[in-house]
């Protein structure tokens, strides 16, 4: 890893920082990538909080775990960032319903993989033509309203943009792997 992170025993202010993204008494440490902003950048991390939070909270989400999954299953597959993919399938892949056969696909596939649903491939593709032009055609966009209201549209823009984000930083500085994450198929 290119940047330090914070290691336990936690105390004083860092005990508090790492309390904001994961209760004391959690089963499992705090993610590499959170603790390795605690420790270089706190004030960026407590402003990325609440969007993160946002993202993956399903009481005030728009989008539907399902979809969510779906795009960043694809952002990560894309970006090459097993671990930001590999926490996610371990954590939200069975309640996503995303099988063995579909996760293969949203790393080596493509949406036009006989294992999605038209709703399905319409999101993975949203999520292809992001990455790959930054952009979403006009046909992309009248596809994915078919399937989205603007709040979900405007939310699945939001997530694989802040994906992106997540992947790029998480192989740049080099995130090991979390011990409990899934491995790439």
């Amino acid at each position: 890893m290119r940047l330090e992170e914070l290691n336990p025993p936690y105390e004083g202010i860092d005990a508090e920082r790492i309390a904001q993204w994961v209760p004391p008494d959690a089963e499992v440490e705090p993610l590499h990538t959170v603790r390795m902003y605690l420790k270089n950048h706190p004030l960026l991390a407590e402003r990325m909080r609440p969007l993160a939070w946002f993202l993956l909270d399903p009481s005030i989400s728009s989008l539907d775990v399902r979809a969510r999954e779906l795009a960043v299953a694809r952002t990560c597959g894309r970006t090459n960032c097993e671990s930001q993919w590999g926490v996610h399938q371990a954590v939200y892949g069975e309640v996503a319903e995303i099988t063995a056969e579909q996760r293969l696909s949203t790393v080596k596939g493509s949406p036009e993989d006989d294992v999605w649903s038209e709703r399905d491939r319409v999101i993975l593709r949203a999520v292809d033509e992001i990455i790959d032009t930054h952009g979403l055609s006009d046909e992309a966009w009248a596809a994915v309203r078919a399937h989205l209201d603007e709040a979900q549209t405007l939310e699945l823009l939001v997530l694989t943009g802040w994906y992106l984000l997540n992947c790029i930083t998480t192989n740049v500085i080099q995130t090991p792997l979390e011990p409990f994450a899934l491995r790439f198929p």
